[in-house]
């Protein structure tokens, strides 16, 4: 956050149900059909091919107010090679490992070991960032 507002925020569990923040009901997600993939988009506008992931966009810049989830299959992930990474320094965030990522350091050579996370604020964007596996 850039600490111009406060809101309820968010929550994120592992596993196979989401939880409601306001109620006590679960939804099942039922098991993540890789395709013999490294990973696939879960939610939002990143895209992925067999090998590489990259932000919306790319490698023109990313929208304000993005997000997007890449769940990983954990058995075929490999370190990342971070081909381009140019998002705006502490706002726009890349977080892999519970690590965020912005700027112009990526996650070079990090194995992720669950989703990759990405969100942008409400101000200014970058070229985004590809990564392969």
């Amino acid at each position: 956050s850039d600490s111009s507002m406060t809101e309820s925020g968010w929550k994120m569990c592992m596993g196979g149900n989401i939880t409601n923040a306001t109620s006590t009901t679960t939804t099942p997600l039922g098991p993540v059909n890789f395709s013999g993939r490294p990973w696939v988009v879960m939610h939002g506008n990143c895209s992925v091919n067999v090998s590489c992931a990259w932000s919306p966009n790319h490698p023109q810049n990313y929208n304000n107010s993005q997000t997007c989830v890449l769940a990983v299959n954990v058995t075929a992930a490999a370190p990342l090679n971070v081909l381009h990474f140019q998002t705006e320094r502490g706002y726009d965030k890349l977080t892999v490992n519970g690590r965020e990522y912005h700027g112009s350091s990526g996650p070079h050579a990090v194995t992720p070991r669950g989703n990759i996370l990405w969100s942008s604020d409400y101000s200014v964007t970058r070229s985004g960032w590809k990564m392969c596996m």
